[in-house]
Formats: C-alpha cells, structure tokens, sequence
C-alpha cells in the first residue's frame, strides 16, 4: 500500500489519504487538533515531506436540498506542511483540517471519533450542536491569540 502510493507520488501521480483517521500509535504523533493534542496520522505529512507532492484539502458537503453533494477543493500552500519535522507538519496539516471543518463543522464526520474525552466538554459524540459550537469557538479564538 505506502510503497506503492508512495512510488505514484514520486512519478508525479496523485493519491487521496485521509488523514484524520486515528492511526496506531507507531503511525502517529500526539499535536494539537482544535486545541487538544491528539494521536495523529503522520503519512500524509511524511509523504510530502519526501515527495515534495501538492496537497489539497477536500471537502464533500451535502447540499441543503439532500441532492448530492459539493466538493470544495483548497490549496493548502502553509510551508510547514513539508517540514521534516514529523509534528511540525502533522500540526500544520491539523491546522489546514481545522480551517476547513470550522467552515462547515456540522458536516464533519465527527464518528472517527479523533478524541473520546474533552475538558469543558465531556464527550464530543454525544454534545448538543450548540455545546460543539462553543467549544469550536473558543479553542479557535486560543489559537489566534497564541
């Protein structure tokens, strides 16, 4: 799987990865995800890092009509994203994911269940849309004044 992705990317292929899927211990780094440092992927930001490939964020959302779908591409173009420095990078992809899931959090799917237990806010999975809200907003407005 990895070799061959990763021999694509070096002929200039493309591959699709998500990347906040909660991954073995080995796969992972512990960074901050909205604020609260998590076990995240390192293979995407791995492979960029070695492949100098582009990455692109990818968001499917579900058209208010229930008709299907809109896929929001972004150009994720933060230099840390290709930094050696595995937390370094992984961090800065948590950052472009956290942008785009803050554009449409409802959409999000929050059943990968990246974190289980939360201070201030118990168990995401179960918070009403509101709590989540709050919540959302308020470990956005501790990043920007770090």
């Amino acid at each position: 799987g990895v070799k061959a992705v990763f021999k694509t990317l070096k002929r200039g292929g493309f591959s699709i990865i998500l990347p906040d899927h909660v991954p073995e211990p080995s796969g992972g780094v512990v960074v901050p995800f909205f604020g609260v440092k998590t076990l995240t992927s390192t293979l995407a930001p791995k492979l960029a890092s070695k492949t100098k490939c582009a990455l692109v964020g990818l968001s499917c959302i579900r058209r208010d009509d229930n008709r299907g779908f809109d896929i929001y591409c972004y150009k994720l173009d933060d230099p840390a994203l290709y930094d050696r420095n595995t937390e370094v990078a992984t961090h800065a992809l948590n950052i472009a994911m956290q942008e785009m899931i803050e554009d449409q959090c409802s959409h999000y799917m929050w059943g990968y269940r990246r974190f289980k237990r939360i201070p201030n806010l118990g168990n995401p999975y179960r918070a009403d849309s509101s709590k989540l809200q709050a919540f959302l907003k308020s470990a956005k407005d501790k990043r920007y004044k770090t």
